[in-house]
């Protein structure tokens, strides 16, 4: 397949802002993406052959199918009896997620509430003890939503409907019987076990976690396939993405993650390497955002000034005699000493970045 896509079979898609994309893989799961223009369909045909003779890997047609967009019927009609598969459009499942343009409709959603009640289809929670379903409830019904939480953010009647069977079922309340009196807050069954809970997750909390690691993948990660698409998509301006510089309009997915950009701000602070990727008013590099400090009537000269940058202009950022804390910020500054590393994120609290540290934010 590499082979084929070094002679441009197939084409793949690109835009001003993108390098072409020929393909995507996951274990056993292809999605190939080509211009019909630019790509010889029938040789498109021929390199899957070719590639399922040598690998010995059959390429089962009858799960196949390719999405068209903006194409007439006849060309689709052409390219379904070449490759003999039928066509689909969006919005469709792979890799059990809805994969669509628009937000998932209320059906899809649904779908995750169907799969939680189809794990309780053979269970009695009444014959089972308290402590068994509070273990059920945790390892079971609590980690299927993961995966798609880990991609969209749930409305709020989701989570409502999953904390209503997962609650429903701790306290033995089948949807046959009105038996299973609720004993405590639901809040509190959601605290952690060292606070007096019975450390169910919080789908609120967990939801947001998940969300925020795309986030922390921009700067962990800054060469990933994800982080360089963020970059070119919706950054403001080269290198790093400081939340400043990010793009507001894009994907709902993308403003999905900016709702979260303030909490992801005040939850990381910045080692300074060479200062080049850190916002000198926004960015949690002193002992706060210095815009904090400044008068509510003023604004920064130059909202997107780095570190680096601030260094050697620091005369040219105000047209007034500065405060006394800013003041002592100037001396900060010409007493810090940049390097040639990158700057770098890390948490306000002393331990790596997980979903733990997260929850207990």
């Amino acid at each position: 397949m590499l082979q084929a896509v070094s002679l441009s079979i197939p084409h793949g898609i690109s835009s001003k802002f993108l390098n072409p994309y020929y393909l995507l893989q996951y274990a056993d799961d292809t999605m190939i993406f080509s211009t019909i223009k630019g790509c010889d369909v029938r040789s498109l045909q021929l390199a899957l052959h070719l590639f399922s003779r040598v690998s010995g890997l059959r390429i089962n047609l009858s799960k196949s199918a390719f999405v068209p967009f903006n194409l007439q019927q006849s060309s689709i009609s052409t390219i379904e009896r070449i490759f003999s598969c039928g066509s689909t459009s969006l919005p469709l499942q792979y890799l059990g997620l809805p994969l669509t343009i628009n937000k998932p409709d209320r059906l899809a959603y649904q779908r995750l509430i169907d799969k939680l009640d189809s794990k309780l289809a053979g269970w009695k929670s009444g014959l089972i003890s308290r402590a068994g379903r509070v273990v059920f409830a945790s390892s079971v019904l609590s980690t299927i939503p993961i995966y798609f939480m880990s991609v969209f953010a749930l409305p709020a009647w989701v989570v409502r409907a999953i904390d209503k069977i997962r609650r429903d079922f701790i306290w033995g309340r089948d949807t046959s019987q009105r038996s299973g009196l609720h004993l405590i807050n639901w809040n509190k069954v959601c605290l952690p076990k060292t606070c007096g809970g019975l450390g169910i997750s919080d789908l609120k909390i967990q939801n947001t976690a998940l969300l925020l690691r795309w986030l922390w993948r921009l700067y962990d990660s800054p060469n990933s396939q994800w982080s360089v698409l963020a970059n070119r998509l919706y950054s403001k301006r080269n290198g790093s993405m400081p939340p400043l510089a990010w793009n507001l309009e894009g994907s709902f997915f993308w403003k999905d993650l900016l709702k979260l950009r303030y909490f992801f701000q005040i939850s990381t602070r910045t080692i300074l390497g060479n200062g080049e990727a850190t916002l000198f008013w926004y960015d949690n590099w002193a002992t706060n955002k210095l815009v904090y400090f400044l008068p509510k009537t003023r604004r920064p000269l130059k909202p997107h000034l780095t570190v680096a940058a601030a260094q050697h202009n620091w005369h040219a950022l105000f047209l007034s005699p500065l405060s006394e804390l800013l003041t002592a910020h100037k001396s900060l500054l010409d007493e810090t000493v940049l390097g040639i590393a990158q700057d770098r994120l890390f948490l306000e609290m002393d331990f790596a970045w997980s979903l733990l540290c997260c929850f207990d934010l």
